[in-house]
């Protein structure tokens, strides 16, 4: 009886304890000459700590010092049985009651969310770690996914709780053997506890818009009904789910969530002290909506907007956290600072050769089963307070951060366990800087090229509208897709000069662009977009519906960065880059062969560019029907001043 247990917490009298005690201490013994073990006793002890602790902590903390103190006392004076493993058996119980402990000390609100999490994956740890019989703590370690389960859900944290879910769908098997009843589980076989919890998993990943999680939870589900218990009824049904989802991962919009490194430094608690984390931000949620969250958790310690705090920092403030905003680097670059494993490298290898993958998986696959991320310092060497050029001498300090688990995981935190720094040469990052622009243009053109198909199928429009898939592909997915740059220079130019100082002069092929001598170089694949500079328009181009008989296309995303391009080319951006690395100076004193592949490599992002920048005008002036004069004014600019700017550096 657990109120005879209360060990002075308001419990039974001290002979009901006494009595409560040596029935119990014979239990051991006699377990003991059964078995040669103590594993039912220990089980039963701890199931009746847990449930003490989370009942009453006070109660349940008296009970174990009392019961610590009884077992110390009779294991050390019963001669009869000294071969009976005590010390092992109280080292159990007392590591176990002591991480409880630390789970519950922790307010049940989200704030403390964190460490909620890491206190019961700690103790979940432990309960796995299988016993002297070999046996798993399976009930109890069921218990706290319960527990992580809830915690998620009550958060809104959907895919995590779909991913601690299966913690527990992984240790059960398709058997008939029954299964007691827990919480919300009734008495039930356990196969048929592993359906429902898999049934709930693809509830957590649907709503958490985790649609291709939910899918791989289907077809575990379609495999036992298909060939175990052969109902088709709900084979069909699942089968009917597992479309709807197909359907949504193919025209649902999503958004990913941002990740930030934190530094916690100065007087905090051991945990963070010192240490360095990555945190998954919410869907949605931006810098400043993280940084409150974390200010209002620690409001006693000062946040600075650096890379790390500065000594002043940590002189006149006894707490600092620093943040930083993280970025993905593609999988290319991952593979090329050496950070994948070889399974790693052949899985992103299948998906980025495959031609036929469209943006939304493509953009799923960026963002999901992530441990490295990057954060870059520029570093002015300039001479000048205010140089002429700031590209001429700006250094990028590339920082690759690994984690300890890939995100999403069953935590929104993951300390960082390993990282690597890189310096980026002046030439270099402004030849990242222009792949970058390509790619963001390039993935407004999808949006508007797959927006105008949209609205010219919903108008009853010519059926000659490609679907966007069927666009080809830009980058080293299918480096095909581009001409060479001889074939550009035709497509721009009246003349092809080939002076060694020409900006488009000693290009090559397309397929030397994509042999990227730059490790920090970035893929230029855009998920499903297919397109030839020079050869092909976009799907949208080969419409001539009028206007009035189709819906209106967003292009305002298409139309900043088409402006931000092209007028800041004029003076900035294309200009400087030009000015400062494709010079005869500049040629002249970097003229070992790392510098020539730089060199050679810049001039091929902008003869992408100079080719992505024209048919996205054409694609925006196909569709811009309240911007006819921004439009007619960006295509003077690209043709009369943009072109003859580069074109001066061909002479």
């Amino acid at each position: 009886r657990r109120d005879s247990w209360g060990g002075g917490g308001g419990g039974g009298s001290p002979e009901s304890q006494k009595l409560c005690m040596d029935i119990y201490y014979s239990m051991i013994v006699t377990e003991y000459k059964c078995t040669s073990t103590i594993n039912r006793v220990e089980r039963f002890t701890i199931d009746f700590l847990s449930e003490m602790v989370h009942d009453n902590q006070v109660r349940g903390e008296a009970f174990y010092r009392m019961l610590e103190e009884e077992l110390k006392q009779r294991f050390a004076t019963d001669v009869a049985h000294t071969k009976l493993p005590g010390a092992l058996f109280l080292d159990h119980i007392g590591h176990l009651h002591d991480l409880m402990l630390s789970l519950l000390k922790f307010p049940t609100t989200g704030i403390y969310e964190d460490e909620r999490t890491s206190r019961a994956l700690a103790l979940m740890d432990y309960l796995r770690k299988k016993d002297e019989s070999g046996n798993i703590r399976k009930e109890m370690y069921f218990r706290y996914v319960d527990f992580l389960v809830e915690l998620h859900a009550e958060l809104k944290n959907y895919q995590e709780a779909g991913i601690t879910l299966l913690l527990e769908v992984d240790m059960l098997d398709w058997k008939d053997n029954m299964l007691e009843p827990r919480g919300e589980f009734p008495r039930e076989s356990e196969k048929q506890r592993k359906e429902r919890l898999l049934q709930n998993a693809i509830s957590f990943f649907t709503t958490g818009q985790d649609w291709e999680r939910a899918i791989e939870m289907c077809e575990r589900l379609e495999a036992f009904y298909r060939y175990d218990v052969f109902d088709y009824d709900f084979l069909a049904s699942v089968l009917r789910q597992e479309a709807e989802l197909f359907h949504k991962i193919a025209s649902t919009p999503r958004f990913y969530p941002s990740y930030y490194r934190v530094i916690f430094c100065g007087e905090f608690e051991d945990e963070e002290n010192g240490n360095e984390y990555v945190y998954r931000g919410g869907r949605l949620e931006k810098v400043m909506n993280f940084t409150q969250r974390i200010k209002r958790k620690y409001p006693d310690a000062k946040l600075v907007m650096r890379w790390s705090p500065k000594e002043e920092d940590l002189k006149e403030h006894k707490k600092i956290i620093a943040i930083t905003t993280l970025k993905l680097p593609s999988w290319q670059v991952i593979a090329e600072k050496e950070l994948l494993s070889e399974e790693e490298k052949k899985r992103v290898l299948k998906l980025r050769s495959n031609p036929h993958v469209t943006e939304p998986v493509m953009q799923y696959f960026e963002n999901n089963n992530r441990s490295v991320f990057m954060y870059e310092k520029p570093e002015q060497r300039a001479k000048e307070k205010r140089p002429a050029n700031e590209f001429k001498e700006l250094w990028i300090r590339q920082t690759f951060l690994v984690s300890e688990a890939s995100f999403p995981t069953v935590r929104r935190r993951c300390r960082v366990v390993s990282k690597k720094e890189f310096m980026l040469t002046p030439i270099e990052n402004a030849t990242n800087l222009v792949h970058e622009k390509n790619c963001q243009i390039l993935k407004e053109m999808k949006k508007v090229s797959a927006a105008a198909a949209e609205a010219m199928s919903a108008g009853g429009g010519m059926g000659s509208v490609k679907s966007p898939r069927s666009i080809s592909n830009v980058g080293d997915r299918a480096p095909s897709g581009l001409p060479t740059a001889r074939q550009s220079r035709k497509s721009i130019f009246s003349r092809n000069n080939s002076a060694r100082g020409s900006i488009f002069g000693g290009g090559g092929t397309s397929s030397a662009m994509f042999s990227s001598p730059n490790a920090s170089q970035k893929n230029l694949a855009v998920p499903g977009l297919n397109f030839n500079v020079s050869q092909k328009r976009l799907s949208v181009s080969n419409v001539n519906t009028p206007a009035s008989e189709t819906k209106k296309v967003e292009v305002n995303g298409l139309l900043a960065l088409l402006q931000g391009t092209i007028d800041a080319g004029v003076n900035g951006g294309t200009k400087l880059f030009c000015e400062a690395f494709l010079t005869e100076g500049y040629i002249d004193t970097h003229n070992s062969e790392t510098d020539s592949q730089h060199v050679n490599k810049l001039r091929e992002r902008l003869i992408e560019q100079v080719g992505v920048l024209k048919e996205g005008l054409k694609l925006f002036g196909e569709n811009c029907q309240d911007y006819r004069g921004l439009y007619e004014h960006l295509n003077a600019t690209y043709n009369q001043k943009l072109l003859k700017s580069l074109e001066q550096y061909t002479s």
